[in-house]
């Protein structure tokens, strides 16, 4: 064999090897891309996930704002109800006095007969 025919057999066989290498090129790159693009995803996932517990988060303090306002309020109307129960307490001692002023007057007045009899 001459030299044209080897180089000729060496030509096809680098043209065959650079074929080959490129097409593994195309195939590592298409994986790369691909890879970009599930890591854009989970990137875009844990964006809106992180998003979205920020908006949480504030949706409690606020909540936890007003439930403090609310155990204060709480607080304060049980100071007053108790405050209106020993009230009414006192107005059931009063009318429980009342209520027996008929039986008292009537002793009294009893009594003040008798007195006046002797």
């Amino acid at each position: 064999m001459n030299t044209a025919a080897w180089l000729q057999i060496l030509s096809m066989a680098l043209s065959a090897a650079a074929s080959v290498i490129g097409a593994l090129v195309l195939v590592n790159l298409r994986q790369i891309s691909a890879r970009i693009d599930k890591t854009d995803l989970r990137l875009d996932r844990v964006e809106t996930e992180q998003k979205f517990l920020a908006a949480r988060k504030l949706e409690c303090q606020q909540e936890f704002i007003s439930t403090g306002q609310f155990l204060r309020e709480s607080g304060y109307t049980r100071q007053r109800l108790d405050q209106a129960i020993e009230a009414v307490k006192c107005l059931e001692g009063k009318f429980g006095i009342i209520t027996q002023l008929p039986n008292i007057v009537g002793k009294i007045v009893s009594e003040t007969l008798k007195e006046l009899k002797r």
